[in-house]
């Protein structure tokens, strides 16, 4: 069994400590009893330009001694702005970009239902 660890998306010093603070995510300490950790990138519901998911990951990879697989949204989530193909696309690009160690979509079903998302990560996993 492998086990993935689904992180917030902060830095050390974010929100005055957040990450330990105020939602008690201790990343040196949690990511030895994991296989992977994945901090939730979701760029467009955090109104983040898609490059921020590979700060995110590089940030997070220099922290850990496991590999990082960066979360990104396949579509809207408490926003009524869709989220269009090309952002998620260069999400996806900005996830996949080193030190990454893949990537983790949230969630299945719409991306079943997007053929044009399909494409974009069949394209990518070549």
């Amino acid at each position: 069994m492998k086990i993935n660890l689904h992180l917030v998306p902060w830095g050390e010093s974010d929100y005055e400590g957040g990450p330990i603070r105020v939602v008690g995510q201790d990343v040196r300490a949690l990511a030895p009893l994991a296989d992977f950790v994945s901090p939730m990138c979701y760029a467009h519901m955090l109104h983040r330009d898609p490059a921020w998911v590979g700060r995110v990951t590089r940030e997070l990879a220099a922290r850990v001694t496991v590999p990082v697989l960066p979360s990104i949204e396949v579509k809207e989530s408490y926003r009524q702005e869709p989220l269009a193909r090309e952002f998620f696309a260069a999400a996806l690009d900005a996830a996949l970009a080193p030190p990454s160690g893949g990537v983790v979509f949230w969630s299945w079903p719409p991306l079943a239902e997007d053929e044009a998302k399909r494409g974009i990560v069949s394209r990518r996993a070549r």
